[in-house]
């Protein structure tokens, strides 16, 4: 029995109360770092790799250090894949039969074969180990997840003669149980980041603390904008199915992208329009701003040429639908309105037209243009376009 033992035993138990919840995995790899360092492991030196399913990242990494902050790291898709998980020591654990690979750093049993190990080396490690665990989560597939679903780590040493086989023996048996509480804490990371992707800030929190039934919401009053793509059918019959797609992903750049860049939250993509709001909050005067702010952001940045609607207004934000199939949504007068202003910036010859609270709020930005009359719409609308310059 190793002098580690009890220590190790402690940190296993943790690791299960830890699965058994809902565990923050860079709080969990330093306390995990920390623990093993208590337990007398000569710990100088740790990284943990994992995917993720996230529009924008393929998978993340923890660096820990006992003399320096934890470092989180994101990898974006854009970068290859192999950088990701499958070059260098990691990448060889992940794809050996045992999940394990040791590599002393000095003395006369030192295989120093790769950059990675070669910059520990130099820094003064004497020995290193990596382990992994492979599992399933969700449906992530390997080839969306840089070529591997589980988790991998990287331990370090700068002790000389390096670790003992206690102390190898004491990182390998821990390691399952790492993978436990970082699949774990993935199946949650990953329900966050698809309901962040597909339902917006806004809407996400409440569908996961469980308003899911018909009829859930809430009132508010808040500054909607709305914005609506011109000339659609044409560009989508000149350009074809890609090319009006990656057109349509472009204008959604500039718009959208303006919007959540001032602040507000994008609601939906209705076809080829862009719903947003910019809640009042504490100061209806910011939001009013922010969205004129972002109109004109999305305008100077757009190829294409497009209307927006900016209105105040009270909406009702929640669940319509069928029971089996619902949307999180804003409905009410002032959604229909901005459709309807919308609608007359083509006729008025201006891109963006907003109405007289929002101008209020913002004067140097707008310009009045008259009461107007506007489909379905009972009484005439005060609208007011961009000034020039």
């Amino acid at each position: 029995m190793s002098g580690h033992d009890a220590l190790v035993t402690e940190l296993e138990t943790w690791l299960v109360e830890a699965a058994l919840g809902d565990p923050d995995l860079p709080d969990l790899f330093a306390a995990l770092c920390d623990g093993l360092r208590a337990a007398g492991l000569p710990l100088d030196r740790a990284v943990m790799d994992w995917p993720t399913l996230h529009p924008i990242h393929i998978a993340e990494e923890l660096t820990w250090r006992p003399d320096r902050p934890l470092k989180h790291e994101r990898y974006g898709r854009t970068a290859p894949a192999s950088g990701v998980f499958l070059d260098g020591p990691l990448g060889r654990a992940i794809k050996s039969e045992l999940g394990v690979l040791r590599r002393r750093l000095t003395g006369p049993e030192a295989l120093v074969d790769g950059a990675v190990l070669s910059t520990l080396r130099d820094d003064g490690f004497t020995d290193y180990l990596a382990t992994a665990v492979g599992f399933a989560v969700a449906k992530l597939r390997p080839a969306e997840s840089g070529g591997y679903t589980g988790v991998v780590a990287g331990w370090a040493t700068r002790r000389d003669g390096g670790f003992s086989d206690a102390d190898v023996a004491a990182l390998r048996r821990v390691m399952p149980l790492v993978g436990v509480s970082v699949r774990t804490a993935l199946q949650n990371r990953l329900l966050a980041n698809i309901a962040d992707a597909y339902l917006g800030r806004a809407v996400a929190p409440r569908v996961l603390s469980g308003q899911m039934r018909r009829g859930d919401g809430e009132r508010f009053r808040a500054v909607l904008w709305y914005a609506d793509l011109r000339d659609s059918t044409r560009r989508a019959q000149e350009l074809g199915a890609d090319g009006y797609l990656a057109l349509l992903n472009r204008y959604y750049d500039a718009t959208a992208g303006a919007v959540i860049a001032a602040g507000g939250e994008v609601l939906a993509f209705v076809g080829d329009a862009v719903l947003a709001v910019f809640p009042l909050g504490d100061d209806p005067l910011a939001a009013a701003r922010a969205a004129g702010a972002a109109a004109d952001a999305a305008l100077a940045a757009a190829e294409v040429a497009f209307g927006v609607a900016i209105v105040e207004g009270e909406v009702l934000f929640g669940n319509v639908g069928v029971p089996e199939r619902l949307s999180f949504s804003v409905i009410g007068e002032a959604v229909n309105l901005a459709q309807r202003i919308e609608a007359h910036t083509k006729t008025a010859g201006a891109p963006a037209l907003a109405t007289a609270a929002v101008a209020a709020a913002d004067p140097d930005r707008w310009a009045a243009l008259g009461a107007i009359v506007l489909p379905d719409i009972a009484e005439p609308v005060a609208l007011y376009a961009r000034k020039s310059g």
